[in-house]
């Protein structure tokens, strides 16, 4: 069954590529520009029509897995490797699309621009299968994901820095070498803010991928009694928008216990003379936990420099 599973990732995971590169071939034949990250393939194209588009984007795309390496040296792994026939299958799918849609000449300029956005849906939908398949992705993403992680840096802020720095170096080629600004146009722009949100879209709506790649677990019930003391604390690990808040004050009531949220930094601003924003941007960092220094007044900081202090803070002396 594991097998199967696997499988059909990998069928998933092609058909999403095979998807993308018939998205890129789309917007090629708008002639309003394509994707950040196919514009430097599309322009070499144009300077060098006798290679491919779905060529310099293999050559592309290996000097993509290539700056991984250097960057991980020796931390390189699989999944480094793993992009290296993803990337040819791109390729390869650039070139077959461009080939079935040689006929496709949108002749005004709204077509143009249904066109483009034809294929900002299409290559959405590749690369929400790509990530559904979770077994590989594409050397633009993995280099994204290297950088960010490598540097410390917000993986949505690299993936913008990484795609600016595509369409600049297309600007720079077109200008150059070919006479004028070409490749590069408002489906260029179309494509850099839309696509990634409409695959979130994709995300969000078509959940029958979840239920066919993980299904769903049988649920394991803790036979009562399962608290065998009075003294306890019950934590929720939350996101922003879950209704974790609601969630905790409606078990708090029915256990007959107190129940503290933001309130918490308050107390620990009042017990330990601290300003509230300096123990709510540090509170993961303190020793022992928050509710540890209600009571004890004795924490010891380590490379920490010595926090403010409320009543200072406050204006009092």
């Amino acid at each position: 069954m594991k097998r199967v599973k696997i499988g059909l990732r990998i069928l998933i995971l092609i058909a999403g590529i095979l998807l993308i590169g018939n998205g890129v071939a789309l917007t090629i034949r708008s002639d309003l520009g394509t994707s950040p990250i196919s514009s430097i393939p599309y322009v070499l194209n144009l300077i060098l029509p006798n290679i491919t588009v779905g060529t310099f984007a293999i050559i592309i795309n290996l000097i993509m897995v290539l700056i991984q390496v250097i960057i991980l040296k020796k931390k390189s792994s699989i999944n480094q490797l793993v992009q290296i026939p993803l990337l040819f299958l791109l390729g390869f799918s650039i070139d077959l699309n461009l080939y079935l849609t040689q006929s496709l000449d949108p002749n005004n300029y709204i077509l143009q621009i249904i066109t483009v956005i034809l294929g900002c849906f299409i290559m959405a939908f590749g690369i929400f299968l790509e990530l559904k398949a979770d077994v590989g992705y594409l050397p633009g993403e993995g280099l994204t994901l290297v950088i960010s992680e490598a540097y410390d840096i917000n993986f949505g802020k690299t993936k913008v820095e990484i795609d600016t720095s595509f369409v600049v170096i297309s600007v720079i080629l077109a200008f150059t070498f070919y006479g004028k600004l070409e490749g590069i146009r408002e489906g260029t722009i179309l494509a850099a803010l839309f696509v990634g949100t409409i695959a979130n879209i994709y995300q969000k709506r078509i959940l029958f991928l979840d239920k066919i790649l993980k299904p769903e677990k049988a649920i394991e019930y803790v036979t009562q009694p399962y608290m065998i003391t009075d003294n306890f604390v019950i934590t929720i690990s939350r996101q922003y928008g879950s209704g974790g808040h609601a969630v905790g004050e409606i078990i708090a009531k029915k256990l007959g216990v107190g129940f503290y949220d933001s309130k918490i930094i308050d107390l620990t601003s009042i017990a330990s003379g601290f300003t509230p924003e300096y123990v709510e941007k540090h509170e993961q960092k303190l020793p022992n936990g928050l509710l540890d220094k209600l009571y004890n007044s004795n924490y010891s900081y380590i490379n920490e420099v010595i926090p403010p202090n409320a009543v200072w803070d406050r204006g009092y002396s």
